[in-house]
């Protein structure tokens, strides 16, 4: 009765245990389907990151271009403001040049012709005529020299459609300049939302990085308890197997000794014996024919 119930908490173990390592492996099975979906993720998580990356850099590098640009373009303005005052000066030069050297040269030509009228109706004496001569020549220098400052006037005007241009050029860059600071904002603006996206991902890669590992220590822990659960089970089966042979031979000792009861019995009353009889009396022999 012991052994029945000893054969039967055996086989109930033997069935937990199977259970048990069923359990364990599709535990293990799921974390590996679990731990495959995550390294996809984190694969696709990586190919996210290495392209903005790239787009950071491009627009890093885009940026140093336009902040070059803007540098020169600094520096284009300085020269021309530096142009522009040294042009305003010298018109002013020019300008009080023209009109003093015009209004000059007016009143020495008509001071000419007043002398060179009186030496031509006038009876003058020859010392006389000799001192108007030469103030007329003397007047015909600075006539000269006056008819000069004449021309001012179309450099004037050449200075002041420079002067002009300059302006125009100066506004273009100023223009220009005020368009490369817009862009740089969008670029900065654009660069700081990248950036964000890109450390956003870069802690979702690691986060998806220990569930990984914590995943894989759990396959290795399922995996270690599983071989640990198939030795029971294998202990358990070789038991029960033991178990089953110590209750065969068992069983077989008690037909034996029965058996020897009978013929006992039977040569008390008869004195006579098969051979298969005697050998279960005397060696405990058993036929497998029945003689």
């Amino acid at each position: 009765m012991g052994e029945s119930v000893e054969g039967e908490q055996l086989y109930k173990k033997i069935t937990e245990l199977k259970d048990e390592i069923i359990r364990l492996k599709g535990e293990r099975n799921s974390a590996i389907e679990q731990i495959k979906k995550l390294r996809a993720e984190k694969a696709q998580k990586l190919e996210t990151l290495r392209s903005l990356r790239e787009t950071i850099d491009k627009i890093r590098e885009n940026m140093k271009g336009k902040l070059d640009e803007l540098q020169s373009l600094k520096a284009k303005k300085e020269e021309l403001l530096n142009e522009l005052n040294q042009m305003r000066e010298a018109l002013k030069v020019d300008d009080k040049a023209k009109t003093e050297g015009v209004s000059n040269l007016a009143a020495i030509q008509r001071r000419i012709r007043e002398l060179e009228w009186q030496v031509q109706t006038n009876s003058l004496d020859i010392e006389e005529e000799k001192r108007l001569v030469k103030r007329i020549e003397e007047l015909r220098k600075k006539e000269n020299e006056l008819k000069k400052y004449a021309k001012l006037k179309e450099k004037y005007k050449e200075g002041r459609a420079q002067l002009l241009a300059k302006k125009v050029e100066l506004s273009t860059v100023r223009s220009k300049m005020t368009e490369i600071v817009g862009e740089l904002k969008i670029q900065r603006e654009l660069l700081e939302k990248k950036k964000a996206e890109r450390d956003a991902i870069v802690n979702q890669i690691i986060e998806l990085k220990k569930r990984i590992e914590e995943l894989s220590a759990m396959i290795d822990k399922l995996g270690n308890d599983v071989s640990e659960k198939q030795k029971e089970l294998g202990s358990a089966i070789e038991m029960s197997r033991r178990g089953s042979q110590t209750w065969s031979r068992q069983e077989e000792q008690r037909i034996m000794e029965k058996k020897k009861e009978e013929v006992k019995e039977k040569m008390k009353k008869t004195n006579r014996l098969s051979f298969h009889e005697f050998r279960i009396l005397y060696d405990g022999a058993q036929g497998s024919d029945g003689e």
